[in-house]
């Protein structure tokens, strides 16, 4: 089942499935179930015509119950928009992550609820309708309710007689051309479907039946019983033991972490997925090309709330040093070879490097003073203003970088012992080879060799 996983994971990846979405995955947000719907309509109907009449089955009871009563069809939506519209949610979460993974761009649903279209908001496009078709926009989400809409009641199929019209007489129906067209293309996953209902089984053979010609398909659904399996092997679905809400949880985070990964290496290749999969998690990208490929150039925070992870694979010594640096011992910058490396951000990956050569982590500590002085020789008239400097310290040495117009002088000192005043200095003196003016390079040297000749100088800032 892993590998079947894993490519099923990476058709949606590459925006190359299609979401058939059944009452299964609304059961954690509290809607019923077909089987229930069936015996709520059940109990409308007169006693006469309960008798031998399986409950169960929801087609047939609907379709009895609008033959037999004058408001039979008024009875029917009242108590689909009671169960789908009107009553409340328990919770919407696993909806809400299925609308953060952008690359899946077209749901199918048998669903009468409203969970779907409330989670995506905007991002999304309800069609129910053959005249929705003609307004597609193909920048969001198209949500295809196939049983209709309660929006307009005219739209919902539900009855025996709704049932066969939709999946067997209305061959020219515009919405199943498009589906069609889609189901040829891409590869379909079904959630929320047991086949333990007759009901949703009875769904399932006639959506199969009606899509001959499609590509690979998976069926999400947990623990079905052997035979079960056996028959949807030799329909060609391949099975996945879980949850919709188990399957799509991992299926969030999944496509999440690797977007700009599957950009990179061309897996995915819109630019505007990436894109909207960043901004959903505070961030954004730049776009370029390198040796001809598309790619992510940079990534950046949208504010400041951003959560990194950074892992890596390093060589020995990596830990003296590390624990050097942490407790003052040096003061210097480490730089620690590295065989791997990734950084995430919110999530997301955004970098992965491995096996690179001359690939190091550079740790830098922050300068207890990061000012400028002014040095004033009491000895002789010399005085240097605005000189920048960086000190650095803890209880084991201190390091002092003067910065001078050509060049740095360094130095550090090293205590001798925690309780003792007796340092050892070392002076640092780093000259730049070019220059534009002689006078820089006077006064340059003129500065150093009042200062290693033992000169008296003050130091104020200004």
């Amino acid at each position: 089942m892993k590998e079947e996983l894993e490519s099923l994971y990476e058709s949606v990846r590459s925006e190359d499935a299609v979401l058939w979405v059944g009452a299964g995955f609304s059961f954690y947000a509290d809607y019923i179930s077909g089987k229930d719907l069936s015996k709520q309509l059940y109990k409308k109907l007169d006693k006469t015509y309960q008798k031998n009449l399986d409950r169960n089955n929801l087609q047939v009871v609907a379709q009895t119950l609008e033959n037999t009563k004058e408001d039979g069809r008024q009875i029917i939506v009242q108590i689909l928009n009671d169960e789908f519209v009107n009553k409340k949610p328990k919770s919407k979460t696993y909806h809400k992550k299925l609308s953060e993974i952008s690359q899946i761009k077209t749901i199918i649903t048998t669903n009468y609820d409203r969970l779907l279209e409330d989670s995506y908001k905007d991002n999304a496009q309800l069609i129910y309708r053959d005249n929705d078709i003609s307004s597609i926009d193909e920048r969001k989400v198209q949500i295809i309710k196939i049983h209709g809409d309660l929006r307009d009641p005219s739209t919902i199929v539900l009855t025996k007689k709704e049932y066969l019209k939709f999946f067997t007489e209305n061959k020219e129906n515009v919405i199943w051309s498009v589906i069609k067209e889609r189901v040829a293309t891409k590869t379909q996953i079904f959630i929320g479907y047991s086949l333990e209902d007759i009901n949703v089984d009875y769904t399932l053979e006639m959506i199969w039946n009606k899509l001959d010609n499609r590509k690979k398909s998976y069926l999400i659904a947990p623990d079905l019983n052997p035979s079960k399996i056996s028959e949807l092997e030799s329909k060609g679905i391949i099975y996945i033991n879980s949850t919709g809400e188990k399957f799509i949880a991992a299926l969030s985070k999944i496509a999440k972490k690797v977007v700009v990964h599957d950009y990179n290496n061309a897996i995915l290749r819109s630019a505007e997925t990436v894109q909207k999969t960043l901004n959903e998690n505070n961030l954004s990208a730049d776009f370029g090309q390198h040796e001809g490929k598309n790619i992510v150039k940079a990534i950046r925070a949208l504010n400041n709330r951003v959560k990194g992870k950074a892992n890596f694979s390093y060589d020995s010594g990596f830990h003296r040093a590390l624990n050097d640096a942490l407790t003052g011992r040096t003061l210097d910058d480490i730089n620690i070879p590295l065989r791997r490396a990734s950084l995430d951000l919110n999530g997301i990956s955004v970098l992965q490097l491995k096996d690179m050569e001359n690939l190091h982590l550079a740790l830098r500590r922050n300068p207890n003073i990061d000012s400028k002085i002014n040095i004033k020789f009491t000895d002789v008239d010399i005085e240097v203003k605005d000189v920048p400097i960086k000190a650095y310290a803890s209880e084991y040495s201190s390091k002092v970088n003067v910065s001078l117009k050509l060049g740095d002088i360094i130095i550090k000192a090293q205590y001798l012992g925690l309780k003792t005043s007796d340092f050892e200095a070392d002076f640092t003196l780093t000259t730049i080879s070019k220059f534009e003016k002689i006078e820089d390079v006077l006064e340059h040297f003129n500065l150093v060799w009042n200062l290693f000749s033992g000169k008296n100088f003050k130091i104020t800032f200004p």
